[in-house]
């Protein structure tokens, strides 16, 4: 999720993964899309968004499964190629 984050947004999600750490602490609790719209001013698609926020958050139990990332509809859903609207 970090990686993907990295890639996505250009930059670390979080200075230190720990619960003293605001973002970390935000994202981790499911509050992603708040920090990249609103603090951040990052433009990501939904898809985009609730893929990372299934994979950053802090409980492994809430984290989305391989299975489920291979699945989600921003890996596996159809391609758009953004130059088609040039």
């Amino acid at each position: 999720g970090v990686c993907l984050f990295m890639m996505l947004a250009g930059d670390r999600p979080w200075g230190r993964a720990s619960p003293g750490d605001n973002e970390f602490r935000n994202m981790s609790a499911g509050r992603l899309a708040d920090i990249l719209e609103n603090h951040w001013h990052i433009d990501l698609s939904e898809d985009a968004v609730d893929l990372l926020q299934g994979m950053l958050f802090a409980n492994p139990h809430d984290r989305l499964s391989l299975q489920q990332v291979r699945a989600h509809p921003w890996i596996d859903g159809p391609m758009i190629n953004p130059m088609n609207n040039l």
